[in-house]
């Protein structure tokens, strides 16, 4: 099965590259980017996409270590890739000494050599068998029609599902630009403090991806259902914590990054009310690790697209745009978002399919 995604995400990485190389200045226009933005986004990206061979499918190598119950190998190899990548951009972007300053492009050439460091680590563990799961390399030439087709079944609607959300994302971004400068440097702000508070989620998810896995595989549902309370009760304590200090200390914790006292004030509101959406971000993020290691990956599609095409886009619209309540009915309209996806998805996970769902 390693093997097999092995080879997959190498094929899937070089077709992808090659179309985005093509459609990245196309890309830019839509998002409203200048002549001139476009024009140094499209370098950046077709920079990065240099070493996508190695770049994207690192992420499949991170997930075998991981569905194999390793979590500490991505997590060093992950650390590695982000070091290299702030050392080589200091030096690449401002060119300090004899060295030329490269701007943009520098940035480009950090982040692909960093994807590049990151890929070869992760296939230098599988190949080397220093975790728990080992890959040699006639096996990732060697096609099997039935794994890949496996595969195939469960990752389209994971990869639907993040079509989706992007797609919603965008549209997201073009109501929060309308609001102005000083709304959106106060949403950036606040969604850089709220991003610290997902990491409890997207921990849990993944141990929940793995236990349930792992329970079902071998024969024990009720293991498995025992391994979703876990995780879903640890997210909801340690990001139900983070919401209360969310809720008393955002003006605080925004002032941090020194913007000037409107923007400030905004995100601090915006900050104070992404409290709400904590604990259903916590059971939305861990239930969806936890059915995808079941194998149902298209329930977590289903509650993306409810909160794409119902919250986030035209509740998010009517608050801010039509009601005028700016940046705060953003930061409420995604809160409903998340809290419709949760709903959602916890009816699913109580209908008890993903039990019986197939992996093979």
């Amino acid at each position: 099965m390693a093997a097999q995604a092995v080879s997959l995400s190498g094929l899937v990485a070089l077709a992808t590259s090659a179309v985005i190389w093509v459609l990245a200045p196309h890309l830019l226009g839509l998002m409203g980017a200048s002549a001139a933005t476009a024009r140094l986004g499209t370098l950046y990206m077709r920079l990065v996409l240099l070493t996508a061979f190695a770049g994207y499918p690192a992420a499949v190598f991170n997930g075998i270590m991981r569905g194999a119950g390793d979590t500490r190998t991505p997590m060093y190899i992950t650390g590695a890739m982000n070091v290299w990548n702030v050392i080589a951009a200091a030096l690449l972007i401002f060119g300090p000494g004899p060295l030329p300053a490269l701007g943009v492009a520098g940035a480009g050439l950090a982040t692909a050599s960093a994807r590049l460091l990151s890929g070869a680590l992760g296939l230098a563990v599988l190949l080397r068998g220093r975790g728990l799961v080992r890959v040699r390399p006639r096996e990732i030439l060697r096609w099997d029609g039935r794994i890949v087709r496996t595969m195939v079944r469960l990752s389209l609607p994971t990869a639907g599902e993040a079509a989706v959300r992007q797609t919603g994302s965008l549209l997201f971004m073009r109501i929060v630009a309308a609001l102005g400068d000083v709304s959106l440097a106060a949403h950036q702000i606040a969604v850089s403090v709220e991003s610290l508070s997902f990491m409890p989620g997207v921990g849990m998810g993944v141990a929940g991806t793995t236990l349930v896995g792992q329970s079902l595989g071998a024969g024990k549902a009720d293991l498995a259902e025992q391994s979703v309370r876990r995780v879903v009760g640890l997210a909801v304590l340690l990001m139900g914590a983070v919401g209360v200090g969310f809720a008393l200390f955002g003006p605080a914790i925004a002032s941090l990054f020194g913007a000037t006292p409107a923007v400030v004030a905004a995100a601090g509101s915006a900050v104070r009310i992404g409290a709400l959406e904590q604990l259903p971000l916590a059971v939305y993020m861990t239930l969806g690790g936890c059915l995808r290691g079941a194998g149902d990956t298209k329930s977590p599609l289903w509650a993306t697209m409810l909160g794409v095409v119902v919250f986030r886009v035209p509740v998010v619209y009517l608050f801010a745009i039509v009601l005028g309540w700016g940046l705060n009915g953003v930061w409420l309209g995604t809160a409903a978002d998340f809290s419709g996806r949760m709903l959602l998805l916890y009816a699913l996970y109580r209908r008890g399919a993903w039990r019986r769902a197939p992996l093979v």
